[in-house]
């Protein structure tokens, strides 16, 4: 059988099973993260970059532990290296 002039294409793994929903932990975690990262964010847009960051760190202190990642965590993580770049480089 003559080969094929077109590439292959990727084989993607699938996942093991379902997406696992989210546990109560996680689901507090998500929710006050949230509300810390929106809290953060209208912080730092009045200028008020301390309160942002403490913000930040609040949530970030909450995630701390959950094994799942979490994209909120991510989230107060950037907006935490956004206000002090310094805070990216100690972490």
């Amino acid at each position: 059988m003559p080969k094929s002039k077109f590439p292959t294409p990727p084989k993607f793994r699938k996942s093991p099973g379902p997406i696992k929903p989210f546990n109560d932990d996680e689901l507090f975690v998500k929710a006050r993260g949230e509300i810390h990262l929106a809290r953060a964010q209208s912080y730092r847009q009045c200028g008020d970059n301390v309160s942002a960051l403490n913000c930040c760190l609040i949530g970030l202190r909450l995630a701390y532990g959950i094994s799942r990642p979490l994209a909120v965590r991510d989230q107060l993580h950037e907006v935490a290296c956004q206000i002090d770049p310094t805070f990216c480089q100690s972490a």
